[in-house]
């Protein structure tokens, strides 16, 4: 890792913000756009056990417990078909939860870098229990009980494009058998807990932040799967230093269509985007 210089993105406490003070260079030498595809596909691969889990940070264990000690019933939904499936969440790989909340989803999660949901593959790969503590644009109330397939309804073009896919990818793949997949979108903020959508964005671009969900699918029993969502937010200027990111990323703003467009944040968070990372690209020290 690289050390960052002066940040543009101001002072953020832990309980909200968990950007590090460092530059990932990781992250940037391997982002979720490489390759620059489409933005809608399953691009799922297989992980080992052990590398299903992320050791949970300190500043990430705090964000995690503020928000279910203050925000609990936004985080957190569960169904009754969620008791038959405590015997799954008990036998995870990892830490051993204590017995701090109403939910056994909650005190499994709360010791875990990811957020956690649980789907019923007996009732249409229901959603039938959920912690999610870092929310991008959706309420976990407002999903609880849905099958799969409206879960992701509001989702714009992805059921007609790979809905089908996910369906029989989940029905197929082999009991304790992670596989992993990443996403992206821009923030205005490192903001992990977003239930609503921000709107437009007013800062300036390079002032934005990349938003990034490794997320897990493993079926722990015939009958139920776990998805995980963790989430890690860079700064967007983070991507000057890096010339092939910078690169894949424009590709993958061109692949874009109107469906994709319009999920990622609208015509003119696109536009902006676009319009930044190639100006970075074609400057001479890019």
């Amino acid at each position: 890792m690289m050390i960052r210089g002066q940040s543009k993105l101001g002072f953020f406490g832990w309980a909200r913000f968990l950007v590090s003070s460092v530059v990932n260079a990781a992250f940037w030498r391997s982002p979720p756009w490489q390759g620059g595809g489409a933005k809608h596909r399953m691009g799922l691969r297989p992980v080992e056990i052990r590398e299903w889990f992320e050791p949970i940070s300190v500043a990430l264990e705090r964000q995690k417990a503020d928000v279910l000690n203050h925000r609990y019933v936004d985080a957190v939904a569960v169904t009754g078909a969620a008791v038959d499936a405590a015997h799954c969440l008990a036998r995870l790989p990892g830490p051993e939860p204590a017995s701090r909340y109403p939910d056994l989803i909650a005190n499994v999660a709360c010791v875990r870098a990811e957020d956690l949901c649980l789907l019923d593959l007996d009732d249409r790969q229901r959603l039938v229990a959920a912690c999610v503590c870092a929310p991008s644009y959706w309420r976990v109330q407002d999903k609880i009980g849905l099958p799969l397939w409206d879960v992701h309804g509001p989702v714009h073009g992805m059921n007609a494009k790979i809905g089908a896919n996910v369906q029989r990818f989940i029905a197929r793949m082999p009991s304790m058998q992670p596989f992993e997949r990443r996403n992206w979108f821009l923030h205005g903020d490192a903001e992990r807990f977003h239930l609503e959508p921000e709107g437009p964005l007013t800062a300036a671009t390079a002032d934005w932040v990349v938003r990034s969900e490794r997320q897990t699918l493993c079926k722990l029993s015939d009958r139920f799967m776990l998805f995980t969502i963790a989430v890690i937010c860079e700064p967007l200027e983070d991507i000057a230093q890096f010339p092939d990111a910078c690169r894949e990323m424009q590709a993958a703003l061109v692949a874009m269509d109107t469906d994709e467009i319009t999920h990622f944040g609208g015509v003119e968070k696109h536009r902006r985007l676009s319009e930044y990372v190639d100006r970075l690209y074609a400057a001479p020290d890019a």
